[in-house]
């Protein structure tokens, strides 16, 4: 599966999750995930953020995900309430996903452009991803930079998704 990420990557190391914020515990809070967009995809992180004018910037690299990666794949709320029932927790004010769990058991977790709609204002929730998404939990094992920017940021002014 080929990716895309905007923002710096200094390597592809194996990250772990950090505590995760229980003030949104909807997604991982962690040094070193890996967000990423599929290539081409028609609801990618950058389109959103043109949508928004939220800057992200030009680097862009270009990321392959192993195709022996454990990945879970969200494309729908019915995706969304089974995760939740496989991974629940509990916090102070009701439930949420375990995402401590979660990382253990994949490498990576896609919420397809169908499933990002369908999940966002839903309970359980993926409130925040405001894209469709393959989050990446550890790059170092299981992706490879295919292209990286050039090195002087004014050589390329194009950014695809």
């Amino acid at each position: 599966m080929n990716l895309i990420h905007f923002g710096a990557i200094e390597s592809l190391r194996d990250v772990e999750l950090s505590p995760v914020d229980e003030q949104r515990p909807h997604k991982p809070i962690g040094k070193g995930l890996l967000w990423t967009s599929p290539k081409g995809s028609h609801h990618s992180w950058k389109r959103w953020c043109d949508a928004e004018d939220f800057g992200i910037g030009r680097t862009r690299y270009e990321i392959t995900l192993a195709s022996q990666a454990r990945l879970r794949v969200v494309d729908g709320l019915d995706d969304l309430i089974e995760l939740h029932r496989e991974y629940p927790k509990k916090i102070s004010y009701g439930e949420a996903l375990d995402w401590h769990r979660i990382v253990t058991d994949y490498d990576a977790m896609w919420l397809t452009e169908n499933g990002e709609p369908t999940t966002r204002f839903t309970t359980p929730t993926l409130y925040g991803w405001d894209c469709e998404t393959v989050l990446v939990f550890r790059a170092a094992s299981f992706c490879q930079i295919v292209s990286a920017p050039p090195a002087s940021p004014h050589t390329n002014t194009q950014t695809p998704d």
